[in-house]
């Protein structure tokens, strides 16, 4: 009844459901149900609802009470063609963990895949940023994001080398919906709105983060939603949210459309250094 948990992952997560034969059981294909019931159910919550997949079709719903995003969507975005616009302002997003692992995403316009995300274990600070610097020289973006958490010492080394980057403190206040107390959870709000209609990279640790990722209502500031902080996801055996960190803070930035000769071509496989 869960969209997320150890059941809901032998049934859905490659990493798990090899280990398992399971099993969907609908019960209008049970003829000792009563199949007028099971349509009187299925009239009164839509063919659609999540009542109707728990109850009647054995499957779980499409969004947990507590889920920040819904692992329907991610997956269709997953599986959806690249739409590539060249219009579209490009924009790489740096998630640090100096001596740990370092995500490098890329988005432009609806296309977070054609570009393939970086992955940099063990690194230090000057090695994130060459790496970063390498990866500017050959893809040209129109902005630098980067997390400033424990990002300060890549990014002053970024702009030593005369790199402009837009710092994200996830922790600061939202800066344009309010609902949200912080500025980290305001930017998987806008990652959510936006997932529908575009494409991301087949990568488990992306959907992961995006749907294991809880929420809650902050404990003093009324009626204003946080997510789950990265030590109760680890105290559940999760790992930090590396992959749809480097993606958000590509949506710290909102530049205008412009003219720019397509200078890439699409790919699907990790960069891991």
């Amino acid at each position: 009844r869960r969209a997320s948990g150890r059941f809901y992952d032998l049934f859905h997560s490659p990493q798990f459901a090899k280990l398992w034969r399971t099993q969907m059981i609908d019960v209008r294909q049970i003829k000792e149900v009563d199949q007028q019931w099971v349509a009187n159910f299925i009239a009164t919550h839509g063919e659609h609802s999540d009542e109707v997949l728990v109850e009647i079709m054995g499957r779980p719903p499409k969004q947990g009470v507590r889920q920040f995003m819904a692992p329907g969507e991610v997956r269709d975005a997953m599986n959806r063609q690249v739409y590539f616009d060249q219009d579209e302002p490009l924009i790489m997003g740096i998630d640090p963990a100096p001596r740990g692992r370092t995500v490098i995403r890329w988005r432009q316009g609806r296309d977070a895949r054609s570009i393939p995300r970086t992955v940099l274990n063990g690194k230090d600070n000057v090695e994130i940023a060459e790496e970063a610097i390498r990866l500017i020289n050959k893809y040209n973006p129109d902005a630098v994001v980067c997390d400033a958490g424990m990002g300060t010492g890549v990014i002053d080394t970024l702009k030593r080398r005369r790199v402009k980057v837009h710092e994200v403190w996830f922790g600061s206040a939202s800066l344009g919906d309010k609902k949200y107390l912080t500025r980290g959870t305001e930017l998987w709000s806008l990652v959510r709105t936006w997932l529908p209609g575009a494409a991301i990279d087949n990568c488990e640790e992306l959907f992961r983060d995006a749907t294991k990722r809880e929420w809650k209502w902050a404990g003093r500031e009324e009626n204003k939603i946080v997510l789950e902080s990265k030590e109760d996801l680890a105290a559940r055996g999760i790992p930090s949210p590396d992959d749809m960190d480097a993606l958000a803070v590509t949506f710290h930035v909102n530049l205008p459309r412009r003219n720019r000769p397509a200078m890439r071509t699409g790919g699907m496989a990790s960069e891991k250094v």
